[in-house]
């Protein structure tokens, strides 16, 4: 399980790490991003290899934490205006 709220380089890695020594050829994986849920599918392995699949990957989770962290960002200011 990733958390991510920042993407740092550190996370490319640990997802590169992951794809080349825990996920297997054929095996689906379920993404949860702070802005949406993926579904990588076993049929996904028929069109694309591991290290296309990784890339996509941190493409995603990458966008997704920036957009996550701006929510969260926004959401505490509003709460200090309030207060």
């Amino acid at each position: 399980m990733f958390d991510l709220w920042e993407f740092f380089p550190k996370e490319e890695r640990a997802i590169d790490m992951f794809f080349e020594n825990v996920v297997l050829q054929g095996d689906s994986l379920i993404i949860l991003t702070p802005v949406k849920a993926y579904n990588l599918k076993e049929i996904a392995w028929d069109h694309q290899n591991k290290h296309q699949i990784a890339d996509q990957l941190k493409k995603i989770v990458r966008k997704d934490a920036v957009m996550g962290n701006s929510e969260y960002r926004n959401t505490l200011k509003d709460f200090e205006e309030i207060t």
